[in-house]
Parts: structure tokens; C-alpha cells; sequence
């Protein structure tokens, strides 16, 4: 029925073209279920009930424009339908993504080192439990590197830790992309070969 300039400001559509269009037009298509399913149990309130129930639903919204983008959207429905001045739904939607960038990358360091950017101890044993459930074959690597304490001691950890940089960017290169590499203690790393079906491979 209406909707304010920020709608227009964050997703770029054109507002003489906004009003009039039902909600789930400007929704990422497989997303709009979600967004029927939410509006239905609104709508479908028990005999009795007061407006004001409301829920919260988080959506991939469509940009305008050249190239179409994709934007996270929280929504807010609150049901004003009793309401003599509304007699319907409001809905208010947050542009979330800052807020999904910051939990990707918390989610992200939680399963990574932040020196080597190598998945960490976590993310290998996950990625151990899931070979060993699924029955896969796959080899185990374990990699200890020799006198690295000398380097620390001698030209300080700034120096250590570029030769720990170094050598996860190494074992990066030389595994195949389905393998993984993770770094499990200071200077032990563990690469977990797929395929591998006898000792001699």
C-alpha cells in the first residue's frame, strides 16, 4: 500500500513502480514461501486473538538495477488488522548485512587460524568425523616442522611466524583441491588426503 524512502534508498527500486506490488515480488523467488508461510500464520489467528502478534523473519531481497543484487533483509510483521486507522499488516524491514558479514567471519575465525588462515584444529576434526561416517578412504598426514624453535629464539616470533605463513602457503599449493590442510598446534600441520586407498599411494 505504501512504503517510505528507504525501502527505495536500500534496494533501488523506482517508488512510483513499489506501491501496488505485493512484498514477495521484490523476495529472492525460492525465498517466497517463507514469506506466505509468515503472512498465513498472521492472518490465520485464532478466533479471540488481539491484534498486535507479530514475528520476525529474515529474507533475501532483490536490488534494482543493471546487474541485480541480492541484500539480507530481518523483517518485522506486526498485525494491525483490529487496528480502526491500519486494518492490516506493517512490516518493517532492516538491511542485515553488516550483520552477516560479521557473523561469516566469526564463524570464520572460528574454525581457522588467523596466522596462516588454515583451517584449524576444529574444522579438521570435522572434516575427519564426516570421511569416517561417510566410509571414504583418505590418508592422514602429519607434519612436524625440525628446528623451528632455533628461528624464534634467534631472530624473534615476527620471523617465526613468516615461516609459518610460508610454509601453510607451500602445503596450500602443493595439495589438490578436495584435500585439506590445517594447522593443529605451533608448528605442526596435518594434511587429510581424499582417495588414498593403500599405504604405498
Amino acid at each position: 500500500v505504501t512504503c517510505n524512502a528507504a525501502f527505495t534508498r536500500l534496494l533501488g527500486h523506482d517508488p512510483a513502480k513499489v506501491n501496488g506490488r505485493r512484498l514477495s515480488t521484490f523476495v529472492v523467488p525460492r525465498h517466497v514461501p517463507d514469506l506466505e508461510a509468515a503472512m498465513a500464520r498472521l492472518l490465520e489467528r485464532d478466533e479471540g486473538a488481539t491484534c498486535g502478534s507479530h514475528l520476525s523473519l529474515d529474507l533475501p531481497m532483490l536490488t534494482a538495477g543493471p546487474e541485480v543484487d541480492v541484500r539480507p533483509f530481518r523483517f518485522e510483521f506486526v498485525d494491525a488488522l483490529d487496528d480502526p486507522v491500519v486494518q492490516g499488516i506493517v512490516v518493517t524491514g532492516h538491511d542485515v548485512t553488516e550483520m552477516h558479514s560479521m557473523r561469516r567471519e566469526l564463524e570464520h575465525l572460528a574454525r581457522h587460524d588467523p596466522l596462516t588462515r588454515l583451517p584449524n584444529r576444529s574444522m579438521l576434526s570435522d572434516r575427519l568425523q564426516r570421511l569416517l561416517e561417510f566410509g571414504e578412504t583418505f590418508a592422514v598426514l602429519f607434519i612436524d616442522l625440525d628446528r623451528f624453535k632455533p628461528i624464534n629464539d634467534l631472530y624473534g616470533h615476527e620471523a617465526g611466524d613468516q615461516v609459518l605463513a610460508m610454509v601453510a602457503e607451500r602445503l596450500r599449493d602443493f595439495i589438490r583441491p578436495n584435500d585439506l590442510v590445517a594447522r593443529v598446534g605451533g608448528d605442526e600441520f596435518v594434511v587429510v588426503a581424499h582417495g588414498i586407498a593403500t599405504r604405498d599411494a
